[in-house]
């Protein structure tokens, strides 16, 4: 029978020891569930649970200034988008513009929600706004009846004389609020205050207390909002820069696929046949006596070779512009094979066709690799200058951050300054 009791009493003890250990990681887990809130409730359990704070938490989402920034970067080429498809980046660009778009429909859902709710507010406190009215008069009077009550008893001190100064800064010697305060001000003085000139007298004393205690902070607050304002102005020009030299890297990179990289297509199956006309020739029997000279032809291949190689090496830079890179390799073949060729095919008399169709190509050759060039020196140059850019808008967006963490350091000095009076 002992045993039995001293068995009961132990069950007992674990079972509190469980529940009292157990409840804290209940608790915990019940809170991390909930929604809004409703974590401050003093209850255990609740219907309102969401695992939206795990998600949060485990897969955080880019916010809307997050995702237009990935978006210039992607548009603009810059590091880590800066060797990534063409393919790759329509894709993203979707992705982030998908993810906008239901901020957006978030954002609309949200602010309806809230427009209802100020509904129900507003037609609660029409309802009830009589006895709202009377419990804030009731308390104006009671607080009245206390500053009444308590204001002869207080001291002039240099927390009473900050207060004194913010109140009467702006008020003129007549108004009402210096009537109410002109007891205190004259205490403080320490004789009567019958005209402006006495008054300004007092406000100049306190003034002094007032730059010495708050002044000085409020001072520095006044030049850090100077300094955020320019540093915001030079945000939004930069970004206005950024935007503008996009538009022109997108237009650019338009004009090479939509016009030039038919053309060098074109090119590149023309020369195809050229060469292949050029070989068969060799087999041809009709000589001349005299043979052709190439000599001028030669030279402008070679040249036009050379210019195609430095053009396909700028291009090495680009990863979304494969197409043009595998028309430019034909294109130098096909002048490589117009070089090689044996001394035998300037006594054929159709070699002297060949000369005169490559004077033909020439100029349309020519034409097209200074197009890319040029606009392949201009789009890198601006993507040099985005990438710049890019970097002063990061620094100048550090340094509104660094100011606004030093301006919210003033003001909480200066709040527990107001509040210690």
């Amino acid at each position: 029978m002992v045993q039995r009791r001293v068995s009961f009493l132990t069950h007992t003890i674990l079972v509190l020891l469980i529940i009292l250990i157990l409840f804290p990681v209940v608790w915990v887990v019940s809170t991390s569930i909930r929604r809004d809130e409703a974590a401050f409730s003093t209850k255990l359990f609740t219907s309102r649970v969401s695992l939206q704070n795990y998600i949060d938490l485990l897969a955080p989402e880019k916010n809307v200034p997050v995702l237009v920034q990935e978006l210039q970067s992607i548009v603009s080429r810059v590091k880590p988008y800066d060797k990534i498809t063409q393919k790759r980046a329509e894709e993203l660009i979707e992705k982030y513009i998908k993810r906008l778009e239901y901020y957006f429909e978030e954002t609309q859902r949200r602010h309806d929600l809230a427009k209802k709710s100020y509904m129900v507010v507003t037609s609660k406190m029409l309802e009830n706004s009589e006895k709202i009215k009377a419990n804030v008069v009731e308390n104006l009077e009671e607080l009245k009846k206390t500053v009444e009550n308590n204001l002869p008893n207080i001291l002039i001190d240099e927390s009473y004389a900050l207060i004194l100064y913010e109140t009467l800064q702006r008020e003129r010697y007549d108004s009402s609020t210096f009537k109410i305060l002109k007891e205190d001000l004259e205490k403080y003085l320490g004789h009567e205050i019958n005209d402006e000139e006495t008054y300004e007298e007092v406000l100049s004393k306190l003034r002094e207390i007032y730059a010495t205690k708050i002044g000085i902070y409020v001072e520095e607050l006044n030049e850090y909002d100077k300094r955020l304002s320019q540093l915001n102005f030079i945000v939004t020009e930069l970004r206005k820069r950024i935007s503008e030299i996009q538009n022109e890297v997108v237009a650019a990179n338009l004009f090479l696929k939509e016009a030039i990289l038919p053309e060098l297509k074109s090119l590149s199956h023309t020369l195809e046949s050229f060469v292949e006309l050029k070989t068969k020739i060799y087999s041809t029997e009709v000589s001349s006596p005299f043979p052709i000279d190439d000599s001028k032809m030669l030279a402008s291949a070679e040249q036009l070779r050379i210019q195609t190689l430095s053009v396909l090496e700028n291009l090495q830079v680009y990863a979304d512009y494969k197409e043009f890179s595998e028309a430019l390799v034909n294109i130098e073949k096909g002048l490589q094979e117009i070089l090689n060729r044996d001394e035998s095919i300037k006594k054929k008399v159709q070699y002297n066709q060949i000369v005169g169709i490559y004077e033909e190509l020439r100029p349309r050759i020519e034409r097209v690799l200074a197009q890319i060039g040029d606009i392949l020196e201009n789009t890198g140059e601006k993507i040099l200058i985005l990438k710049n850019m890019n970097e002063e808008l990061a620094e100048a967006q550090k340094d509104i951050e660094n100011n606004l963490a030093v301006k919210a350091n003033l003001q909480e000095q200066i709040k527990r300054i107001r509040e210690s009076t």
